[in-house]
């Protein structure tokens, strides 16, 4: 059984009480998390219909803290340079993304600022220009239920660029 939704099930057509009654569901997915949970499964039948009742207990999840790889990229004008902060994270459960400047406040402001979000990744993006203050420490920060990670990204030699 393939299934790409957050949710997916299972059903069991024609299950009788003669039919196993312990069913073990192995979850895998594309950050080689393994889920795995067994449901003991209790048939009862009365006028040829049966009815589940079901008991699970987890038996195994890993659980992984966020780990943050980040790159920046710039693209040199006459005037400007456009930066492009990208920060991407791993970790179980998928850990969200957020952006900070030099006064650890949170980035909101879109009119400075662009953020594209793209699955485990976030980039943010923003012009400096030679004849204006602009701020040269971000952090990236991600957080899942099992931790929170921040990484300082320091641009202050993106200014060299404008001698």
């Amino acid at each position: 059984m393939g299934c790409r939704e957050p949710v997916c099930e299972l059903f069991l057509g024609n299950y009788t009480r003669h039919d196993p009654t312990i069913i073990e569901c192995i979850a895998d997915n594309e950050k080689s998390s393994r889920i795995s949970k067994v449901f003991n499964i209790d048939v009862y039948c009365k006028l040829n219909n049966c009815f589940f009742l079901f008991d699970y207990k987890m038996l195994q999840i890993i659980l992984d803290p966020p780990k943050i790889k980040t790159n920046v990229r710039t693209i040199k004008d006459l005037k400007s340079i456009d930066i492009f902060l990208e920060c991407s994270s791993i970790g179980n459960p998928s850990p969200s993304i957020s952006w900070f400047d030099d006064n650890q406040q949170e980035i909101n402001n879109y009119h400075l600022y662009t953020i594209k979000n793209n699955n485990q990744s976030s980039i943010l993006s923003f012009s400096i220009y030679s004849n204006q203050h602009s701020k040269l420490l971000f952090y990236c920060r991600s957080n899942n239920s099992v931790g929170t990670v921040e990484k300082l990204i320091n641009i202050s030699g993106t200014k060299n660029f404008f001698i």
